[in-house]
């Protein structure tokens, strides 16, 4: 009632990777569909909405099965089950004094153990020149032929703002930040594997900012341009 909704789902998983990092220069990677532990849990999503004449506003959160396989063929013994989670907020202003249908709008995301949910890439790679620059965004969680999982936290901020300069003639300005961090043990881990130097850190940041205008000749089509900066700064 009075544009307030609340939802709760079970959706499938947004699985990233849990990855087993052992001897040096090999990693075997845990099945991301089902796990030789168990069945693999569902996702479970619930928010709270706000819908008025102003515009919109959520906070959501979710829950998710990082759990791995076992740590070796033998499976003799795996690592304790663990839980990700994700926590949302995000909000959307309406501004008819600029344009019909302008809007503002932005989300931040917080996850640890749940990837996915901050960003929906694999990885990020760029080379400038002699300087290169590599990302991974594709653990959940790490684990080795012992110990633990060392969940992945990460989060991510966007947002971006719309103009209707009429009924055929559109543009925004949008921009986005996420980082990506891997805790010590866990770096420790992937950096021994990859037969890289003592202390190395896996962490990395990118942002990006664009602006995108579309023109819509007729209904049901539309044609636009797109152009984007993006930045990957590795630790």
């Amino acid at each position: 009632g009075n544009g307030l909704s609340a939802t709760l789902s079970l959706e499938d998983p947004r699985n990233g990777l849990v990855t087993q990092y052992a001897t040096a220069g090999t990693a075997t990677t845990a099945s991301t569909t089902s796990g030789a532990n168990g069945n693999k849990f569902a996702d479970i999503v619930g928010n709270l909405r706000l819908d008025q004449a102003w515009g919109s506003a959520q906070v959501a959160g979710a829950l998710h099965d990082a759990s791995a396989n076992y740590y070796d063929s033998n499976l003799s013994a795996h690592p304790g089950d663990k839980w990700g989670y994700a926590i949302s907020t995000g909000m959307k202003v309406n501004l008819p004094m600029l344009g019909n249908g302008d809007y503002i709008d932005a989300q931040f995301n917080y996850t640890k153990g749940a990837i996915k949910y901050a960003s929906n890439g694999s990885a990020y790679a760029k080379t400038s020149g002699s300087t290169s620059g590599f990302g991974n965004i594709t653990n959940d969680g790490v684990y080795g032929t012992t110990g633990a999982i060392e969940l992945t936290t990460a989060w991510s901020v966007g947002g971006g703002y719309q103009h209707n300069w009429d009924k055929k003639w559109k543009t925004s300005l949008y921009g986005s930040y996420a980082k990506m961090d891997y805790s010590d043990a866990a770096n420790t881990l992937m950096c021994t594997a990859a037969l890289l130097a003592t202390g190395c850190n896996q962490d990395f940041d990118t942002y990006q900012v664009g602006s995108r205008t579309a023109w819509a000749p007729v209904a049901n089509l539309e044609i636009g341009l797109d152009v984007m900066y993006t930045t990957l700064n590795s630790a």
